[in-house]
């Protein structure tokens, strides 16, 4: 493990670096400490990393938990909660599609996956996709 992050710090010093890491919930334990390794050295390097997650799946034994808390020790660190989008979010992200953006956002709050702390609604990724698909079986289209 030592190698992999002696390597992967190496590389990221070298140059101006951004690393995103998406949905954080689904990296494996060895990631996770790589992670660690590089957060705990950022201010040592041009890098910027960026994480998403899903705090609603990373529950108190998730392997993620240690990265967490040094984002939360660290003063360099910056962490930022994101709400579920709103009705009118998803109406702008549908644009011109012919379908209604209250029941977009209404069928896809129960869908665990767009919860957020309590609050539901929509997530960006649901509602572009809705859009591009167009309407399906669940969601009728909107009356104009």
């Amino acid at each position: 493990m030592a190698a992999v992050c002696d390597a992967v710090f190496s590389d990221v010093r070298g140059a101006p670096t951004v690393l995103v890491i998406e949905d954080l919930h689904w990296v494996d334990a060895a990631s996770i400490e790589v992670l660690r390794f590089l957060v705990r050295r950022l201010e040592a390097m041009p890098c910027a990393i960026v994480v998403t997650y899903r705090d609603d799946d990373i529950g108190p034994h998730h392997s993620a938990r240690p990265l967490l808390g040094d984002f939360a020790a660290l003063d360099h660190l910056t962490t930022l909660g994101l709400s579920p989008l709103s009705v009118d979010g998803v109406g702008e992200l549908l644009g011109d599609a012919a379908l209604d953006a209250r029941r977009v956002a209404r069928d896809h709050r129960r869908e665990p996956v767009l919860r957020r702390g309590g609050r539901q609604g929509a997530g960006p990724a649901v509602a572009s996709d809705r859009a591009r698909r167009g309407a399906g079986p669940d969601v009728r289209p909107a009356s104009r």
